[in-house]
């Protein structure tokens, strides 16, 4: 009976962690930009239309739309254009497309994962 228990509590352990690791998979690290690849189902190359209509479509809310300016720990040029996200859900956070001629030149994000839970 004792190794019934203990066996059920492992494999609780395991799918505990499992889950979590699937949970967190985007949110890691809560603070980060990219230049180059893919984060948010957003690649840096796509067009901006096609990456606003992707996070609109997954829950996040577009609030503004500047020229230049900051991105929570980021500054940009005047150049670019900056589309400020607010994060659905649990994530609790902004994330930024930077857009250069009509191309996301930049993906930047911050979430507080811990008051996202309370």
């Amino acid at each position: 009976m004792k190794r019934g228990l203990k066996n059920v509590a492992l494999f609780a352990s395991v799918l505990a962690i499992g889950a979590t690791a699937w949970v967190f998979k985007d949110a890691i690290p809560p603070r980060g930009a990219i230049t180059e690849g893919a984060r948010f189902d957003v690649s840096v190359g796509a067009r901006y239309e096609d990456a606003h209509r992707t996070l609109v479509s997954k829950g996040y809310r577009s609030f503004s739309s500047e020229a230049g300016g900051l991105c929570v720990f980021r500054r940009f040029d005047a150049q670019l254009t900056v589309h400020k996200f607010n994060a659905p859900g649990w994530r609790r956070g902004t994330l930024c497309l930077v857009e250069d001629k009509g191309e996301v030149h930049e993906i930047v994000w911050a979430f507080d994962l811990v008051r996202g839970f309370l």
